[in-house]
């Protein structure tokens, strides 16, 4: 029997595992990846249904299968509210899109420390805009009963993408696929190991690459959000036909605000956080924040505040022993921004395009953060935000960017050019190539 990497060499992968001997290959392949398999693996094989590529293609309008983890959370997730935007600008050029989790609304609770009747009040708000298949139960029905009108099926991150290949290869035989790696997870991996007290076992890194390797040799389209991610994307395909499209995250820049008068008089907050803690990096810039870069600052003279869920209550202790205030999940990041003067991103590993830095630019407020915070944005430091590794160096900077209204206000204007390429308008006609469609 040939091996799924034997597959992809002959350039005939995708129509071998849509047979049930290339499909039992994909599931050896893709079960050797433990604590993975453990948590995602819905189905048996017996539960797919092969769909036969002969017969007439369908006809209609092309029809779309977003596959994730959890419900979408954009107030909770960056690369949630990545998805949506991307979802509707399909909707918005005639696809239908339908949206799936592989996790239940239960297991989602679990995970993300959200009560379950609120997760569900979200999932009823988010039908208003998208059909929703939520856990593996409905996912399977769908894929055998609808499975041969899609046109594509979007895998957003590796894990669907395990959960989930072989039966959309076996049963969807006329889907383009996309992966969406929506950060290069290998790489925030090896990164964070280059810290030394935080590193994955060198096992952890290498089953993230083989994951993501995987699906970039099987995909007919790979996403990246970033140009530095699509390189590392790239060196995974071993000459499979794959292209790397480079999506970031998308923004309505009509919305951007101007910096104005922020001195100290009427704003609440000087220095502003913003983070999704259950995401690693967030909860390690907050440690690099408290233990590193406030001690170098005049004691109690700025008043900061970290917003988002999810922050581990040791470090939530940990702060208010500092003075810096947890706001935790607001109802509105727009009124915080509103009252806040600089942000803050002391981000020292990750990959991929950091929404908190573009939207606290869209809201007025300008940013002092890491070569990681930056990756994907063509700043110029010092002119258009500032860049500082090092805890003295970020320290300088929150004093000198404070002392300094005109200063903010120049780098808010100039954050303009590099604000451009995240304008959503930019890419309707990108993501129908991307899931195969026509333009109009």
């Amino acid at each position: 029997m040939r091996s799924v990497a034997a597959g992809v060499r002959e350039g005939a992968f995708r129509a071998w595992a849509r047979t049930p001997e290339g499909a039992r290959a994909v599931i050896r392949r893709t079960s050797a990846f433990g604590p993975a398999r453990r948590r995602l693996w819905p189905l048996h094989l017996n539960t797919v249904r092969f769909a036969s590529a002969t017969e007439p293609a369908p006809s209609g309008p092309p029809r779309v299968l977003i596959l994730d983890l959890d419900l979408p959370q954009p107030t909770r997730s960056g690369g949630h509210r990545r998805l949506l935007e991307i979802a509707a600008l399909l909707m918005n050029s005639g696809v239908a899109v339908t949206i799936g989790t592989c996790n239940s609304l239960e297991q989602t609770a679990v995970a993300w420390g959200v009560p379950i009747g609120l997760l569900r009040e979200e999932a009823d708000v988010l039908r208003r805009r998208f059909p929703l298949i939520l856990g593996p139960r409905e996912i399977g029905i769908h894929l055998n009963e609808k499975g041969r009108g899609l046109s594509s099926v979007w895998f957003s991150r590796s894990g669907p993408g395990l959960a989930y290949l072989h039966h959309v290869l076996a049963a969807a035989p006329y889907a383009r696929i996309v992966f969406d790696s929506m950060d290069a997870e290998h790489v925030r991996l090896a990164r964070r190991a280059q810290l030394g007290d935080l590193g994955d076992s060198p096992g952890e890194i290498l089953d993230s690459w083989r994951r993501e390797k995987l699906m970039v040799q099987v995909a007919d389209t790979v996403i990246a959000v970033s140009k530095s991610d699509a390189a590392a994307l790239e060196s995974l395909a071993e000459g499979s036909s794959g292209t790397v499209t480079v999506v970031p995250n998308l923004y309505d820049l009509s919305t951007r605000r101007a910096h104005g008068d922020r001195r100290a008089e009427g704003y609440r907050w000087d220095l502003l956080f913003v983070g999704g803690f259950l995401h690693e990096p967030n909860t390690d810039a907050v440690r690099w924040l408290l233990e590193g870069i406030i001690p170098r600052l005049p004691p109690h003279r700025y008043r900061i505040a970290l917003v988002g869920h999810g922050l581990p209550r040791d470090l939530a202790a940990r702060a208010a022993g500092v003075g810096v205030d947890y706001l935790g999940e607001v109802a509105s990041l727009d009124a915080v921004y509103a009252i806040s003067r600089v942000s803050i991103a002391p981000v020292r590993f990750g990959s991929g395009v950091k929404g908190k830095v573009i939207e606290a630019a869209l809201h007025g407020l300008p940013v002092i953060g890491t070569t990681v915070a930056w990756e994907g944005i063509e700043v110029a430091p010092g002119v258009s935000g500032v860049v500082a590794d090092d805890e003295t160096g970020f320290a300088v900077a929150i004093e000198a960017l404070l002392e300094s209204n005109e200063d903010r206000r120049e780098m808010v204007e100039e954050s303009g050019r590099w604000l451009t390429p995240f304008a959503s308008q930019f890419y309707s006609d990108i993501l129908r190539d991307a899931v195969g469609v026509r333009h109009a």
